[in-house]
């Protein structure tokens, strides 16, 4: 049976913004009792302990210091969070690589009602907590000084500079990473997932199962419908559909040396 009611607290840096998300849960999602709200984050660190809500609403960004020094100082997170965010799409892929739930501000009815029924479906995860932290420490970084990428596995998450990586490869609801030297490491995502992770980072999707790293192409072989050589001399297969792209994209790119 449902529970009739969940606790909640607002962690957020703006006034208006906690009144307007207390507003929007009153009338749209009842179930979800705010018991505390804050702007500050050592006050939120208080509410937390005191109250031990069920959910938080936490912006990631405050005026008093950074959320992951809140997330961090807390022995154990034992809620679910929903991040809400002003955050540019950089920051978005994380959270959706991480499966960690967020709502961008301004927050809309609809998007708050589908987070809200997410929060009562969900069953935590043993590695809930090791996920956010990660995020966190993840989208505090400017993109400029991100030089990793964070991929999830089974058992948490594993991190990998763009130049390790030669090529991915979907095997159903998982991928996997072949990198550099002949490592190869199960993600436990599904390659459109991953491609979301690789965006702008010299990779390319030559075949609904492939990705390259075009820093790895030794030569395109015209053969047949055509494939790729890697520096390792693997072949990997390219679509018809892709090829035309595939060569514009190979003639603009430009490697970063190290």
């Amino acid at each position: 049976m449902e529970k009739e009611s969940y606790s909640a607290v607002i962690v957020e840096d703006e006034s208006s913004g906690r009144r307007m998300l207390l507003q929007l849960l009153e009338e749209f999602c009842p179930e979800i009792k705010v018991v505390a709200s804050s702007g500050d984050i050592d006050e939120s660190k208080h509410l937390l302990l005191k109250h031990k809500p069920e959910l938080v609403f936490l912006d990631i960004r405050m005026p008093s210091g950074n959320t992951f020094e809140l997330i961090d100082s807390l022995k154990s997170i034992d809620f679910d969070i929903i991040f809400t965010t002003a955050y540019d799409e950089y920051a978005l892929k994380a959270f959706r690589i991480a499966a960690i739930d967020y709502l961008m501000k301004p927050i809309e009815p609809d998007e708050l009602i589908k987070a809200v029924n997410r929060f009562k479906l969900k069953n935590r995860n043993k590695n809930t907590a090791e996920r956010i932290r990660t995020l966190l420490h993840e989208v505090a970084k400017e993109p400029s000084a991100s030089d990793t990428i964070g991929f999830p596995v089974i058992d948490g998450i594993v991190f990998y500079h763009p130049e390790e990586i030669m090529c991915c490869d979907g095997d159903g609801s998982y991928t996997r990473l072949r990198l550099d030297g002949g490592k190869e490491v199960m993600l436990s995502k599904n390659i459109g997932q991953v491609e979301l992770l690789l965006d702008g980072k010299g990779f390319f999707r030559v075949h609904n199962s492939h990705i390259i790293n075009m820093r790895f192409v030794q030569k395109y072989v015209k053969n047949g419908s055509g494939y790729i050589i890697l520096k390792d001399g693997t072949h990997v297969d390219i679509s018809r559909r892709k090829k035309d792209a595939f060569m514009n994209a190979m003639n603009g790119f430009s490697p970063q040396k190290k």
